[in-house]
């Protein structure tokens, strides 16, 4: 689906086209093939290039040819209540900007459906304006799993932990990898845009790429964060479930012990052989005070060597 977004003041709605004009937002969703082929012939761009963008493993990078720049973002969305990352492709030149993603893309919402201020005359502006609201939903994503680890690590305290808090820590992991693998190039093409590199920025777009690159460097570090607190937490619980299997061992063991201590004695004086005090009324007494006593002995001697 295209559709050609108008707004030449800020102050103007938002304005749907029939038709392409210079000056308007193109905004493609979930292309095909030929689709692609119409686009790049309409705007004269790079096929090759602009294909990739149905890679769903498509990682950011920033490609140039004719002076047309084509930056390759990843947006993160919520899918069924599991958090994924999907490409998003944009295209400036000095008179146009172009959208292309593969599937719905929410942050775009605050732009089509919402009364911002900007204009899509501005294509620098709004594409820095775009880039912004992608990070921020990375923010947003790496709060919301720093509270839910935080959950499940009181969990632990509590000896509360179980094999589901263990398997959403390898879903969190996974997803946190993946926002790594999608920030860390997207904060070095902001970098290479902030020096100067592929775009014309004017004052108040170095203001807003410079905040760009803040948000998107927290999100790393808050990424790189989590991903260390998850580690501790699941080495914590490991050594937590070996002391205690070890424990268990330990005890398994002393009940053995103790319990085979009595067959010992009364085994002795089971056996057709002759043993003092076997023909003694006190004998069955005598026996049981001493097999008695050496299990106190034994108790006392494994407490001591903590192994009860």
């Amino acid at each position: 689906m295209m559709t050609f977004y108008f707004k030449e003041q800020s102050s103007e709605p938002l304005v749907v086209l029939p038709v392409y004009k210079p000056g308007s937002w193109v905004y493609v969703e979930n292309p095909n093939e030929a689709e692609l082929h119409k686009l790049a012939e309409q705007f004269h761009l790079d096929e090759d290039t602009i294909v990739d963008i149905l890679d769903d493993y498509e990682m950011p990078r920033v490609e140039r040819d004719n002076a047309i720049t084509y930056f390759f973002m990843r947006f993160a969305y919520d899918q069924g209540g599991e958090v994924t990352t999907d490409p998003v492709l944009f295209i400036l030149s000095a008179d146009l900007f172009i959208t292309i993603t593969p599937r719905r893309f929410p942050q775009l919402e605050r732009f089509t459906k919402k009364r911002l201020e900007y204009t899509t005359v501005n294509r620098t502006h709004l594409f820095l304006e775009i880039i912004d609201q992608i990070i921020d939903q990375y923010e947003w994503f790496i709060t919301r799993t720093s509270k839910r680890i935080r959950i499940i690590r009181s969990r632990l305290r509590e000896n509360r932990l179980n094999k589901e808090d263990l398997l959403d820590f390898v879903v969190l992991e996974d997803t946190l990898n993946e926002f790594l693998s999608a920030l860390q190039p997207t904060a070095a093409i902001l970098q290479r845009l902030l020096a100067g590199r592929h775009i014309k920025l004017f004052e108040d777009d170095r203001d807003t790429l410079e905040d760009g690159i803040l948000s998107c460097r927290q999100s790393i570090e808050g990424s790189l964060s989590n991903i260390k607190t998850i580690v501790n937490i699941r080495e914590a619980y490991s050594t937590l479930s070996s002391d205690d299997l070890n424990h268990t061992m330990k005890l398994l063991t002393a009940a053995t012990i103790i319990v085979a201590l009595p067959n010992v004695f009364f085994g002795m004086y089971g056996m057709n052989v002759g043993l003092p005090f076997s023909d003694s009324p006190w004998a069955y007494v005598g026996v049981l005070g001493l097999t008695l006593l050496t299990m106190g002995i034994v108790i006392l001697f494994m407490r001591r060597k903590r192994l009860l």
